[in-house]
């Protein structure tokens, strides 16, 4: 399909043009997300400047609290090592060097529900089969983070049981932990942030919500280009007034006009590149020389 704006030729394909709609709306969505995200970081740091303003809590007290509300709450206790259950989180990286997080069960008091505790880091050993020796202690004092809100996507196997501790898991899942504990676990993960024998470095917020936004920026501008892309691509370097006074129509076959029927003005349009040499033949010596004195005469 063909139309013509501002006195231009614009070529519309719809095949091309289903393509670029689907490829701006992925782009726009993208930018969406990621204004959402942002607004989340805004939410998730603001709860957590006001959790971060209360006392710790001990674990009876913590019961009572839904759990989106116990997000970010900073918990206090004496811990139990709920031995000989260890899991080792993959995929974490510090300064540049791969290891894991060490993650245990433990009690906090006598008569409450297990609770899982991120001890922090320590490196992995050169052989990806070997696992590395941890030895948590079996009592001590927690000074956490508590995190209701953990991410549950991950591909392939979670946990490789290999019928003894540790275990390596891909990610947080307490449904599926649940099954290697007597009792079920509390659906949280305190993440210990002072004396802990591992390394820590947990961070509550990574992305800040300013870069989300600058993220959702450049998705929309890259939706923005492909739509110029495909404006341009679609617009013909003809000149609409000198197409018609040729009488030839972008993509289709038809003959060339003969010289002697085109008008000065339309002579004075044509350009060389809209002469197709090859389909000119020149039979007769006499009539090449006829055409061209005719054009000398213009």
């Amino acid at each position: 399909m063909e139309i013509i704006v501002f006195n231009r030729r614009w070529v519309i394909k719809a095949r091309v043009w289903v393509c670029v709609i689907v490829a701006m709306s992925l782009l726009l969505g993208l930018a969406y997300w990621q204004l959402k995200r942002a607004e989340e970081k805004i939410r998730l740091q603001s709860q957590l400047a006001r959790q971060a303003s209360t006392e710790p809590l001990a674990i009876d007290i913590l019961q009572a609290f839904p759990l989106t509300e116990a997000d970010g709450l900073p918990i206090t206790g004496r811990a139990r090592w709920l031995a000989p259950t260890i899991w080792l989180l993959d995929n974490q990286m510090i300064d540049g060097r791969i290891g894991y997080d060490v993650i245990i069960p433990v009690r906090l008091g006598r008569d409450t529900q297990p609770m899982l505790i991120n001890l922090g880091w320590v490196a992995a050993p050169l052989d990806r089969a070997e696992l590395p020796k941890v030895e948590p202690p079996q009592e001590f004092d927690v000074r956490g983070l508590l995190r209701t809100r953990l991410a549950n996507f991950s591909l392939g196997q979670n946990i490789e049981d290999n019928k003894q501790w540790p275990m390596r898991m891909q990610r947080v899942d307490i449904g599926k932990l649940n099954e290697y504990m007597r009792e079920p676990l509390y659906s949280g993960l305190i993440y210990q942030v002072q004396a802990s024998p591992y390394k820590i470095h947990y961070q509550p917020i990574i992305v800040s919500p300013e870069r989300h936004r600058a993220y959702a920026m450049q998705w929309a501008l890259l939706a923005v280009a492909v739509f110029i892309v495909a404006l341009v691509a679609s617009s013909s370097s003809k000149n609409a007034s000198t197409k018609n006074a040729l009488n030839v129509a972008v993509g289709e076959k038809q003959t060339m006009p003969k010289l002697d029927q085109l008008d000065g003005e339309s002579l004075t349009a044509l350009k060389v590149d809209d002469l197709d040499k090859s389909k000119i033949t020149h039979t007769k010596t006499a009539g090449v020389k006829l055409k061209t004195n005719r054009l000398k005469t213009q």
